[in-house]
């Protein structure tokens, strides 16, 4: 934090939380064009010389985000103290970054469960009755 505000660093600089996520980055100049910047889609189209970190001055770090690169998953890691970043190799990406709320999965599943359950106690007694209908009738 202190490195932060102490108005030394250049605007360009990005601080990483983790020394282990600095990997190769050299922050030569790159190109970001800005393709969507919604609620829950960021997306980006990034063309490096170097590598370099794309940082998204958004609560990206929040439990949900995630990002990808020329839609392989990437990491997205604290930087800047608030913010998130994606480690860009050098070259054109499109870089995207979405939300997809905690449990979705687990929600959808639980849900596909229990409409099949209600289905099945709706269902399968009528089809018992039918059947026993069946085998009283001479």
């Amino acid at each position: 934090m202190a490195l932060l505000h102490s108005g030394e660093l250049p605007a360009s600089t990005v601080v990483l939380e983790a020394p282990e996520d600095a990997r190769g980055a050299t922050g030569e100049a790159a190109r970001i064009t800005v393709v969507e910047d919604g609620t829950d889609t960021i997306e980006v189209t990034v063309d490096a010389e170097d590598a370099g970190w794309l940082v998204v001055a958004d609560s990206v770090r929040a439990g949900g985000w995630h990002a990808t690169i020329d839609g392989e998953r990437a990491e997205l890691v604290p930087a800047d103290h608030a913010t998130g970043a994606v480690g860009v190799p050098e070259g054109r990406h499109e870089v995207r970054l979405f939300y997809e709320a905690p449990g979705t999965m687990v929600g959808l599943a639980t849900s596909a469960v229990a409409t099949l359950g209600v289905v099945l106690l709706t269902v399968l007694p009528v089809v018992l009755a039918r059947r026993r209908r069946r085998h009283v009738s001479p």
